[in-house]
């Protein structure tokens, strides 16, 4: 009996827990909900939306692609920029990852600040 009450806590701190974690979104409102940003708009019309991120991280990656042999890869290389947008204490946080300009991901983080 002792062991269910605290596998049954152990579950219940588990899930506040990850309740917390970053999720992902497909769309964000912007402008008091006059704007949608959505996956594959580019950093420009976020930019005219959303107005300027309140901090942006820069950063190149090399990423393979086709099919490539074990003596060479074929690969690109990839600028990504992640900006975040922080509301105030009423709102979510935002991540917003770009890949050569374009938007890929939004995923919501905590209440901003």
């Amino acid at each position: 009996m002792k062991l269910t009450i605290i596998i049954y806590i152990a579950l219940i701190v588990l899930s506040l827990a990850l309740s917390n974690d970053v999720s992902a979104d497909d769309s964000l409102t912007c402008g008091d909900g006059a704007y949608i940003v959505s996956i594959n708009d580019t950093m420009s019309e976020v930019k005219e939306k959303c107005g300027t991120p309140s901090n942006i991280k820069a950063w190149e990656i090399d990423r393979v692609i086709g099919d490539s042999t074990p003596d060479e890869h074929i690969t690109e290389r990839i600028k990504i920029e992640e900006w975040t947008y922080n509301f105030g204490p009423d709102r979510f946080i935002y991540y917003l990852r770009f890949e050569n300009g374009v938007l890929k991901s939004i995923k919501t983080g905590d209440y901003g600040y």
